[in-house]
């Protein structure tokens, strides 16, 4: 595993991205985000900025990412990316993605997520690049949940940066 790159993204905290949401018993907690990125500098930046759980995915492959698009909530953002490889579709429901890894260097190689309740979906991709993983904890202990991505695409996804919610300041 390549550790020195998920030290550095882990010092990305945005401490100006503070919001307060009720808990399941209606206490109001405040959260932060962590940002966290891997690959190259190709293709054209993106970012679906729409910073809601992340409930579905849509991921096409061949030997790296062709293309990535997520659902937030009920909403889709675009395709990111190119039209190639093979599609994998999933729903998560109310499930949530708390930890992604992979491969990449210049371009993203491989892509998996696990969700909270433990289900780990793909490896989809190749062997290409480095090894990565991104598995956030808030100051509580519990897993943080991923929320927007943004990143680098032209033919293929070249970069990936996540945003995950994080409790509690």
């Amino acid at each position: 595993m390549r550790t020195t790159n998920i030290v550095f993204l882990t010092t990305l905290v945005t401490a100006a991205a503070v919001s307060a949401f009720p808990d399941a018993k209606n206490q109001t907690r405040e959260y932060y985000n962590v940002e966290m990125g891997t690959g190259g500098d190709g293709g054209d930046p993106f970012c679906d900025n729409l910073y809601e759980p992340v409930t579905g995915f849509v991921v096409h492959h061949g030997s790296r990412i062709d293309s990535v698009q997520f659902k937030y909530g009920l909403t889709w953002g675009d395709s990111h990316g190119g039209g190639g490889g093979e599609q994998e579709i999933a729903e998560l429901g109310e499930d949530r993605i708390v930890e992604i890894s992979g491969r990449s260097k210049s371009e993203i190689d491989g892509l998996s997520f696990r969700t909270l309740s433990g289900i780990t979906h793909g490896y989809y991709g190749g062997g290409g690049g480095d090894d990565f993983l991104m598995a956030p904890r808030g100051s509580d202990g519990n897993p943080c949940e991923l929320i927007n991505v943004c990143g680098r695409a032209a033919s293929r996804v070249d970069r990936l940066d996540f945003t995950f919610r994080c409790c509690c300041v």
